[in-house]
Parts: C-alpha cells; structure tokens; sequence
C-alpha cells in the first residue's frame, strides 16, 4: 500500500514537472482536455484561430488574398504580393 502510494506521488511529481517546464521555459500554452475537445496537434491549424492573417492585394489584378497563399516578389526592396505566376510576369514586364 505504502509503495503504490509513494509511486503515484512520483508519477504526480514528474506530471507538475512536465507541466511547468512546458508553460514556463518554452512558453507554450498547456491545455489538459484538448484531446477531449477534438483539438489536438494533429489536427490543429498551424496558426492560432484568435490570430486573423493579413490581406494582401495583387498590384495588377486587384486580387486580395491571404500572405501566406501569395506569391512574393521583392522588387526594388519593396516586398509585392501576387495572386498568380502570370501577375507576377506582367508585373516584371511593366516595370523593366
């Protein structure tokens, strides 16, 4: 009796451990149920849903859409955002 209540203080022990080393030294955010609630890391977006990704817009077309869907040209040390490969050659040309 007295061995498996000493285990299961170690086993608590080394869990409070783990949940400080998490939250404190590498910052993250410790959630104990999200397993339950389907939000696991597996199927977790790769960006947090509270944090809304900014919009760019195609200087050719006009076309907004998401920075990490654009495609980036840095011209002039001016980063621009394009929609498409073809938007990205008219912009080029236009501006030779």
């Amino acid at each position: 009796m007295r061995l498996s209540f000493l285990l299961l203080r170690m086993a608590l022990a080394a869990f409070l451990v783990y949940i400080i080393y998490k939250v404190v030294v590498k910052g993250e955010k410790f959630d104990l149920f999200s397993r339950f609630r389907g939000r696991n890391k597996k199927t977790a977006a790769h960006r947090k849903p509270d944090q809304l990704e900014e919009m760019r817009k195609d200087p050719i077309c006009g076309t907004y859409l998401p920075e990490s869907q654009a495609i980036t040209l840095l011209y002039k040390r001016e980063v621009h955002f394009f929609c498409s490969e073809e938007c990205k050659n008219k912009f080029l040309e236009l501006n030779k």
